[in-house]
């Protein structure tokens, strides 16, 4: 597994240097030109002013040309330049076109130039950034060779194991075994005195808690039936449970105090190294320490707490125990962190007080404040509100005496949202190489990285995941290498295997799969798998899902299969996905009465595709004017015999062929029968001469 991350690690080598060659064809509608690459190379296709630019990482040391304009013209591709010093493919264009790319198989792009104008949401209509270097501050850390890392085994067990020790420790001390030590030399820790007062409010029906009203302001009617029941501030002061000394010396000293006289529990010593435990994050230990605890003796009241404390315990070992906080996000005190704390599935209360949580948070210990940052800054980060994660991981890194490989990987995270991608990528790289523990979610976050580049990933990426989810098969990070895992396989042509490899149906990554697949996959890919698929499966997907591989598959010539996943939808939805349908069945007429008033863009192209069926060119012109399709509408009306509306979307041979044909507006004068033949004779020569023209020139292009 580390020889599969040392190599995902390594920096990707230049390839040998090697001549690409491009091959083309034209098409109905479009034409297509092939580059057959290095698998491992990179690519970019934007805009550089009218023209498109496809950019190639590493460069090749040639792009050969020559057999481009061998089966197509110019009508559309109408140059086509290779720039070496920019490593860049110039792509002009002859006519209103726009230019899309896919990628087959890693290394094997398509780019297609289509009639018309380009969807409005096409990421390659953005202009081509320069290429800048990446220039690291000198004083950024550089990546060390690897080192052994010592084997240490972690029990999942710690509490039952902490649990037995004391048992056995107390059973000892009874028999007279074992005598307890009375004093521990050291310095000893500032403990608070505890409160004479009572915690009790009055009219509180649960000693232990204050109730919170949530009142309306005056005039704005009755105040809700709902009430929160709050923890009292001065109950979870966390900050002032440790003083900051030694945390060696300050445990060791807490716990030379359980006993009393007669070997019997004291209760405020027992109560003062709970709290020292809970300050320090030992969770586990200080479960231990109060199960020592005799809730029932009467002189036990230090240990009022005792609930809450266990709580407490729980949290802090990142152990979700939702019962004692529930409801209290909206409290204004700590209550409304340790409630975030225990909410599940690591998501955020609606009615969250988030200043009163920012306000807490900073007031925590900093070992609390080292591991419960990242986890909340990273449920922070997913609502959207970089704000308030900045703010936490900044107190957490404060807090911290190093940055831990838990810290970067937040500061990983909070940079993937607001900086460009290769410091985010530095920082998982970072923390793989030096943190095992965070290596899995590292992973998975490098792995999101690479998948959002809209490329195919690489096979080394893919192996270097089926390791890491080897090892991790259950646990938070687990689940984010298997969901990364999964997509990985499903881009790269295993998507046979990606939803194989998944657990059974209400899983949300099923829904994740199929979007990614609908909206990116590879046409074999989506077709395979939707036909495979049940119609309990694709019943369980959203409507939109639903509609885009209906849609897809329609385009693609799948028309029963089309119709099997768009039949659960409703029928102004799956309108115009159905008469592609039809149109793959070449039934124009269906087409047209499953359109028939709608007067939308794209039911306008769907009207004209059926019109050109139904051999009706002059209606599919117009319906191509429509839609705003002018190439398609003057072929329409070439088709029809409108020369006059066809002329300027001519090319120069076709429209010197056009104007021949045309009739003579207005003759000045009749003329003889032997004036009329004659000038019938040279039009036909003219007209032989230019479609000779024509035909030579298309046949002598490169």
């Amino acid at each position: 597994m580390l020889l599969l991350i040392f190599l995902l690690l390594l920096p990707a080598g230049v390839s040998q240097a090697q001549t690409v060659t491009a091959y083309s064809g034209d098409h109905p509608g479009f034409t297509r030109v092939v580059l057959d690459l290095p698998p491992r190379s990179e690519w970019q296709l934007g805009r550089r002013g009218e023209d498109y630019g496809l950019r190639i990482l590493p460069p090749p040391a040639a792009v050969d040309l020559s057999q481009v304009y061998r089966r197509i013209g110019k009508n559309r591709l109408a140059g086509i330049d290779w720039l070496a010093e920019d490593g860049e493919l110039k792509i002009r264009l002859g006519c209103l076109c726009h230019a899309r790319l896919t990628e087959d198989r890693p290394g094997l792009l398509i780019v297609d130039i289509r009639n018309g104008a380009a969807p409005a949401n096409s990421r390659f209509e953005q202009s081509l950034a320069p290429v800048i270097p990446l220039q690291l501050p000198d004083n950024v850390p550089r990546a060390k060779p690897l080192q052994k890392v010592p084997f240490r085994p972690v029990t999942q067990h710690a509490e039952a194991l902490s649990k037995s020790l004391m048992e056995d420790l107390s059973r000892g001390i009874a028999a007279g075994a074992l005598r307890p030590i009375a004093r521990i030399p050291g310095p000893l820790p500032e403990v608070l005195p505890l409160s004479d007062e009572p915690a009790e409010p009055p009219n509180s029906d649960r000693p232990e808690q204050m109730t919170f009203h949530n009142r309306a302001p005056a005039g704005m009617g009755d105040p809700p039936g709902t009430e929160a029941q709050c923890v009292s501030e001065d109950r979870l002061r966390i900050g002032s449970w440790w003083n900051g000394s030694d945390a060696a010396a300050a445990l060791s000293q807490s716990r030379s105090h359980l006993t009393a006289e007669r070997d019997l529990t004291d209760p405020a010593g027992l109560a003062a190294a709970v709290r020292l435990h809970l300050a320090l994050g030992l969770g586990a230990e200080a479960r231990a320490i109060l199960a020592l605890a005799d809730t029932t003796d009467p002189d036990t009241d230090a240990l009022t707490d005792h609930s809450l404390w266990l709580s407490l315990s729980h949290l802090v070992d990142s152990d979700p125990e939702a019962g004692y906080f529930r409801n209290m996000a909206a409290c204004d005190g700590p209550a409304a962190l340790w409630a975030v704390v225990s909410h599940p599935h690591g998501s955020l209360p609606p009615d969250l007080n988030e200043p009163a949580l920012l306000r807490a948070f900073s007031e925590l210990p900093g070992p609390l404040r080292e591991a419960l940052g990242p986890d909340l800054a990273q449920r922070f980060l997913t609502a959207g509100r970089q704000d308030a994660a900045f703010a936490i991981h900044n107190a957490a890194l404060r807090a911290a005496s190093r940055q831990s490989g838990a810290l970067t990987l937040s500061a990983g995270r909070l940079h993937k949202s607001s900086a460009p991608a290769k410091q985010a990528e530095f920082l998982f790289r970072e923390v793989m190489r030096t943190d095992t523990g965070s290596a899995a979610a590292a992973l998975a976050e490098l792995a999101e990285l690479e998948l959002q580049k809209e490329q195919l990933p690489q096979p080394d990426l893919v192996a270097a995941l089926e390791a890491m989810a080897r090892d991790h098969s259950s646990g938070q990070d687990g689940r984010a290498v298997r969901v990364a895992l999964a997509k990985a396989r499903l881009l790269s042509g295993e998507h046979l295997k990606a939803f194989a490899d998944l657990p059974p149906p209400p899983d949300p990554l099923h829904t994740d799969l199929w979007r990614l697949l609908a909206d990116r996959g590879s046409d074999a890919a989506l077709t395979e798998s939707a036909l495979r698929a049940d119609r309990a499966t694709s019943a369980q997907l959203p409507p939109g899902i639903q509609l885009k591989i209906g849609t897809r598959l329609a385009e693609l010539g799948f028309a029963s299969a089309a119709r099997d996943w768009l039949e659960p939808l409703e029928a102004a939805d799956r309108k115009g996905a159905l008469a592609l349908a039809d149109l793959a069945l070449r039934d124009g007429r269906a087409a047209l009465r499953r359109i028939a008033g709608e007067d939308s863009a794209e039911a306008a192209k769907l009207r004209a595709t059926a019109l050109e069926l139904l051999a009706d060119a002059p209606a599919a012109a117009v319906a191509w004017t429509e839609a705003g399709e002018p190439d398609r509408a003057a072929r329409a009306a070439f088709l029809a015999g409108d020369l006059e509306a066809s002329a300027r979307w001519l090319p120069a041979p076709l429209r010197k062929v056009a104007d021949a044909l045309a009739p003579p507006l207005s003759p000045e004068e009749p003329e003889g029968p032997l004036a009329t033949a004659r000038d019938r004779l040279e039009a036909s020569s003219g007209s032989r001469q230019a479609i000779s023209a024509l035909l030579a020139n298309r046949t002598t292009q490169p």
